[in-house]
């Protein structure tokens, strides 16, 4: 049989695909059993990224990449983005892949290549717990939303904060609202409403002042609760509330795979005594991921966000945290000033950009999710 050849874009697409199906002792299993001949040509303790690299220009060396395919396919054949690789290699290249034709075939069920398929026990579980940790912010007559991601810490966007920092709006006219959502009988439960520490100096970086936005423009804030709710129980539960864990660097998002935001957005008929935006909300959109900006100070995405969602979570198809929901993103191009997606500041340049000392506030919780 001819050999499998790949051009650059589709082996780096193969090593992408791998690094989001197979960590690196599973990959070394796979190859062991499946590949053998290029196992001890690969030097496994070597960081992953480049490990990655090293197996798939081992397996084009020896003429094994559609047998590495192949054999990383069936292992995780609920994974689609490995199955469309199969079927659109089996399509560009007939003949090189003769052992995987009827296989490719087989697997046209896969309608949308990035759709995925998710375990409900996982998502459930973390969206529930994640709920605890997404508040709604009101500042002065102002809201949005934010992240508990220390025991007293809440991650919010520069913009929704900026009266505050300015000090045109006092602490005591700012408030966290926890565990304010929707109880299973319809109604709306009371939310916990926790005051900012007046002492505390805020971290923060400003909003963009143009379409591109510059790489200390990042638009947020973090602010000081003047307790440590994430240490305490929420009402009716056994275990701590916690935060989000931002002890270690955030995963990378796949460009058109599912994503989350989870957001308290504005309400369109307010009250005075009731709390400004919502109760807690989902939207998820697929494709989801579209990509950074230019500069990678943006990350964009397919998922509905109204006024009040800014300061959101915004997730992947596995609800782990990859960026600070912010503003809507590119335009249409119409009049009506429609956008094709929204974006955010992705967490991991939030995270480059904190002073040593205030990143290490950002310890692992106690509890996992």
């Amino acid at each position: 049989m001819t050999f499998l050849k790949l051009s650059g874009a589709e082996r780096q697409r193969l090593v992408d695909v791998l690094l989001t199906t197979h960590g690196g002792e599973d990959l070394k299993l796979l190859v062991e059993r499946e590949v053998p001949e290029i196992a001890g040509r690969v030097r496994w303790g070597q960081p992953v990224a480049y490990l990655f690299h090293a197996v798939v220009e081992q397996a084009e060396r020896f003429g094994a990449t559609s047998e590495l395919l192949l054999a990383a396919a069936k292992e995780r054949g609920s994974r689609p983005e490995l199955l469309s690789l199969v079927i659109e290699l089996c399509e560009r290249q007939p003949g090189r892949m003769a052992a995987a034709q009827a296989y490719g075939r087989s697997l046209e069920e896969v309608v949308h290549p990035f759709a995925g398929f998710l375990d409900p026990t996982e998502l459930a579980t973390k969206l529930v717990c994640h709920e605890r940790h997404v508040c709604a912010v009101e500042v002065g007559e102002k809201a949005g939303t934010g992240l508990l991601v220390a025991s007293d810490l809440v991650l919010t966007n520069y913009h929704v904060a900026a009266d505050l920092i300015a000090g045109s709006v006092g602490a005591d006219d700012v408030a966290c609202l926890f565990d304010y959502r929707m109880g299973l009988d319809g109604a709306a439960k009371a939310p916990v409403r926790v005051r900012l520490d007046p002492d505390w100096s805020i971290p923060h970086r400003p909003h963009e002042t143009k379409e591109l936005p510059a790489a200390t423009e990042l638009d947020y804030a973090l602010l000081r609760l003047e307790q440590k709710i994430g240490d305490r129980r929420p009402a009716g539960e056994d275990t701590p509330r916690c935060w989000f864990d931002l002890s270690q660097p955030p995963p990378e998002p796949v460009r058109e795979r599912l994503a989350f935001v989870l957001q308290h957005p504005r309400k369109e008929m307010w009250r005075p005594g009731e709390p400004r935006q919502q109760p807690l909300r989902v939207a998820l959109g697929l494709p989801g991921f579209d990509g950074y900006n230019g500069n990678g100070t943006r990350l964009r995405y397919r998922v509905n966000t109204l006024p009040g969602s800014s300061g959101s979570a915004v997730f992947d198809e596995r609800l782990r945290l990859v960026a600070l929901h912010s503003s809507r993103g590119q335009p249409v191009g119409t009049s009506d000033g429609r956008v094709v997606n929204n974006q955010g500041v992705p967490l991991k340049a939030i995270l480059a950009d904190l002073e040593p000392a205030i990143r290490g506030l950002l310890v692992k919780p106690t509890c996992r999710c």
